[in-house]
């Protein structure tokens, strides 16, 4: 393993009764990075973070964060290197907004420990970072979908770990804030971001890299403009497309579906 990679995963395979769902999937990503995995519905981008974070366990393969293998660390220790924002997050009971976003400092605290000004002064900058700030009575239950995204958004960023893991962040927010949220996290210099994306050109803006996952499998792992090309999006996505770059980002406009 290199020195600067925070996630390794090597020769996992995912089956679930006797469909295989992940092949051999080996990836990384190392410190500081931006990487996002795309690919078309069921091709098992969710699976490979759940996988990553503990939700799944491997059918074989091994996945490191930092070195050490997830399956031999403690949850709290995970917790303070790892954050993550899943598609599924329900909470059984009704919390208000502020204890929300307080439970990502969990990790920080020994048992019993009392919240501090410091840890209410980080969930009120994360709030402020999502755009939610003055919202901390409010019933979490009450809020929009939209609205509850932006919550579990920062309830990762007060959890204050080196790496950030996000199953289609920007799912159930309007245009505006999944640039403003993409943006946000793209300034997090000193964090590692891995991400699965739905939207293509948000991908090819904000990725430093991208990794194309089709059948359970990665088709391709490079920059956005190495991956994007018209050819894959044509055979892996069934869409004829036209992609240039424009303003420095690259620019993929959709032109209608093919087989």
């Amino acid at each position: 393993m290199k020195k600067n990679e925070v996630i390794q995963v090597k020769d996992l395979d995912f089956n679930i009764e006797t469909s295989k769902i992940l092949s051999q999937v080996s990836l990384s990503v190392s410190k500081n990075e931006f990487v996002g995995l795309i690919g078309p519905n069921g091709s098992g981008k969710s699976t490979i973070l759940k996988n990553i974070y503990r939700q799944y366990t491997p059918t074989a393969g091994a996945i490191y964060l930092n070195g050490k293998n997830v399956f031999h660390m403690k949850s709290k220790e995970i917790a303070q290197q790892m954050a993550v924002v899943a598609q599924e997050n329900q909470p059984d009971f009704d919390f208000s907004v502020q204890e929300m976003v307080m439970m990502g400092r969990y990790s920080r605290k020994k048992m019993f420990e009392q919240d501090s000004e410091a840890d209410q002064e980080i969930v009120e900058k994360a709030l402020s970072m999502v755009g939610m700030q003055g919202t901390e009575e409010r019933s979490f239950l009450s809020l929009s979908g939209g609205e509850k995204q932006r919550i579990y958004l920062a309830m990762a960023f007060a959890q204050e770990s080196e790496l950030i893991i996000l199953d289609e962040p920007t799912n159930h927010l309007d245009i505006g804030y999944q640039l403003y949220i993409m943006e946000i996290m793209r300034q997090f210099k000193d964090k590692t971001i891995f991400t699965s994306v739905h939207d293509m050109n948000l991908a090819a803006r904000y990725c430093d890299r991208i990794l194309l996952l089709q059948k359970g499998r990665i088709l391709a792992n490079g920059t956005p403009e190495e991956v994007l090309t018209e050819e894959r999006m044509r055979s892996v996505f069934h869409v004829n497309t036209s992609i240039e770059k424009k303003n420095g980002y690259l620019n993929i406009a959709y032109l209608g579906w093919t087989r």
